[in-house]
């Protein structure tokens, strides 16, 4: 995230447990990790996360929502790690944040299904 404007925002986020798209049988769970990131892992592979099997079933290293302060002209990274399961749908699944008003939405297309899952806000502080 980054904030372009003359004033902090405070950016909010939590992911539902499970989302499913149009087909019950095809799912997506998204978890945050607690391990930090910066710029220098996004060469990484997995942007150097290890042991996603431990980190999709293990609670103690998620974080249940995401709460920052970002200042005006400063970047904040942080992991959003998506774990999917698809039944029938095919193509290259896709990912992004949208703002819409102060909510925040995660948009996520496989194939020709696309979900958007709401999952925290935006507030600029004054």
């Amino acid at each position: 995230m980054s904030n372009q404007s003359s004033i902090p925002f405070e950016l909010k986020v939590k992911f539902p447990e499970v989302t499913f798209f149009k087909s019950r049988n095809s799912y997506i769970k998204i978890v945050l990790p607690k391990e930090s990131m910066n710029i220098e892992k996004e060469q990484l592979y997995d942007y150097g996360l290890t042991n996603l099997e431990s980190l999709l079933n293990d609670k103690s290293k998620q974080l249940s929502v995401l709460q920052k302060k970002i200042k005006p002209k400063e970047e904040f990274i942080f992991y959003t790690a998506v774990f999917v399961h698809i039944s029938g749908l095919g193509g290259p699944a896709r990912a992004k944040f949208e703002l819409k008003g102060r909510d925040l939405l995660y948009k996520v297309s496989m194939g020709s299904d696309t979900t958007r899952i709401p999952c925290g806000t935006l507030h600029f502080k004054k």
